[in-house]
């Protein structure tokens, strides 16, 4: 059985992940994947240098982020001295109003991204640098065109069926996973049977996770002192806020294959949701030219080339230099193929009019 691996945080996941993005791809592609996903906490911001690296290696990258959602959203009028306490570390003030679970989305199509992109922006505005302030509710009606894995941090809790509830009312069975991974914990057996039970329960598909952290073992040593940082706490009282060993690290696909060898549907759902996602590539994003500043009775290219004759005649009074007009010839052809603006002004108008003015 095919694995792709579909939680993975790099360094952008700032005090969490100790990889940097190129590092996870390349790794990656040594180790025999065809794609992997990028989930950094709250964030996008890792998704290009994923991209390009990528692209190099030949790997589909799967463009995904991952929200913990609150109970209740803190009231900014409570916010701790940020002079005392950086921003970084502000989520652990609020931990009690944290949910006990986590949230990856997927984009499975250019609007799922625009879709994405919106909803960290509104968790973002709420919140002060470093949070990202979103409830369960918020994801109603938000993620059309998204795939959603949730990852239970206490499967044990008390809210947990009525959130599932929630979010099954929410999303199509297609476009919801529930996560399961082998923690190598003492609890691990136990947990992984509760999670077997809301699957069952609640029809909603497992699929394995690796929720990798760092793309070798030798990195666990990075990833406590990150988390030392994080919790603002020495190495030697950080406890149970460390890792429990030093199984976050990017495996090779036929080890999870393995591991989950009891449980082969939830390794099929990785391939599920890896082909579902597969119509969405950073590539086909472009850049889309803001709404123009200018008179309500001109179209924007026209009110354009106004400004440009007035700044021509301006700046060269005794006529224009022919590799200026080379340059405005460059300029207006690059505005005409990324689509700045509705209509343009052919290449010859300009350089007819500009030379005889």
């Amino acid at each position: 059985m095919r694995y792709t691996e579909l939680s993975v945080q790099s360094n952008f996941s700032f005090l969490r992940g100790a990889s940097h993005p190129a590092e996870l791809i390349e790794q990656a592609s040594l180790l025999g994947y065809s794609a992997i996903a990028i989930t950094d906490v709250n964030t996008l911001a890792g998704i290009v240098r994923a991209h390009v690296a990528a692209k190099k290696f030949g790997l589909q990258l799967i463009v995904g982020t991952t929200i913990t959602p609150y109970f209740t959203l803190p009231n900014r009028d409570s916010l701790p001295n940020l002079e005392v306490i950086p921003p970084e570390v502000l989520p652990f003030h609020w931990d009690s109003l944290l949910e006990p679970l986590t949230l990856s989305i997927y984009p499975i199509s250019v609007q799922g991204y625009k879709n994405l992109s919106r909803f960290l922006t509104l968790g973002k505005s709420r919140a002060p640098k470093g949070c990202c302030f979103l409830t369960v509710d918020d994801f109603i009606n938000q993620l059309q065109e998204c795939h959603i894995i949730i990852d239970l941090l206490d499967p044990f809790h008390s809210s947990i069926s009525s959130t599932l509830v929630k979010l099954k009312s929410s999303f199509s069975p297609e476009f919801l996973s529930l996560s399961i991974s082998d923690t190598y914990g003492p609890d691990s057996r136990l947990i992984m049977e509760r999670l077997l039970e809301l699957s069952s329960e609640f029809k909603i598909s497992l699929v394995a996770r690796n929720n990798v952290l760092f793309h070798i073992p030798e990195r666990r040593q990075l990833q406590d002192i990150l988390t030392c940082i994080r919790r603002t706490t020495k190495l030697e009282d950080s406890g149970a806020a460390l890792l429990q060993n030093t199984e976050r690290y990017l495996k090779v696909p036929k080890e999870l294959s393995r591991l989950f060898n009891w449980l082969p549907s939830a390794i099929q759902r990785t391939e599920f949701i890896r082909e579902q996602v597969k119509s969405f590539s950073m590539d086909q994003l472009r850049y889309e030219y803001p709404h123009e500043v200018c008179p309500d009775d001109k179209a924007p290219i026209d009110y354009l080339r106004e400004l440009t004759f007035q700044g021509l005649k301006f700046h060269y009074p005794k006529g224009v230099q022919e590799k200026v007009i080379q340059q405005i010839r460059h300029e207006f052809e690059l505005i005409r193929e990324l689509g700045y603006a509705k209509y343009f002004l052919t290449v010859y108008d300009l350089v007819n009019v500009a030379r005889s003015r």
